[in-house]
Order: C-alpha cells, then structure tokens, then sequence
C-alpha cells in the first residue's frame, strides 16, 4: 500500500498506520516536511460515529457470540473507508 500524500510538501509520506490513529484534533507530523498534518473533521466524523453508534445498539442484544465479530468488522470498516475517503489537511 502507498502512502498517503502530505498536503504541505505534495510527498507520499504518511503511512496508512500514522492516518488510522490521525484525526481532527490528533495530528501528525509529515516526515519528510515536518509540517503538522490532521483530518478534516466532518468527513471524519460521517464515518466514526455511525460505527460509534451500532456498537451502542449491538450492546443490547442478547447475541453475544456474533456482537464481538460484528464490532471487529466495522472497526475493520471503519479504517478502510476513514483510508480511502477522509482527506488529510494542513494543520
């Protein structure tokens, strides 16, 4: 996998590990640069809070045995679609 392009420099140096733990209020530091880099907070959230809000709902089922495989795969989800679809952003 590439990594992902630092919107100061224009360089390919952030991995998709430094993103996955990145976020409107977290930032890192672009490592060819040094510049701060972060995520744009709505697209951010469009994704983090609905897979916030199914494992609130899945803690109410009496299903326990599928609740913990169901939670791993929109986490799971959640991390491919936060890669490909929220932008990073100066900071």
């Amino acid at each position: 996998m590439q990594n992902h392009i630092c919107p100061h420099c224009g360089k390919p140096s952030i991995s998709i590990i430094k993103k996955a733990f990145m976020g409107p209020v977290v930032r890192r530091k672009c490592s060819e640069c040094g510049n701060f880099v972060g995520l744009k907070a709505a697209p951010f959230y469009a994704v983090i809070l609905p897979v916030l809000a199914m494992i609130v709902v899945l803690g109410f089922i009496d299903y326990k045995s599928y609740m913990a495989l169901v939670i791993i795969l929109m986490i799971i989800a959640a991390f491919f679609v936060n890669d490909r679809f929220v932008p990073i952003v100066k900071k």
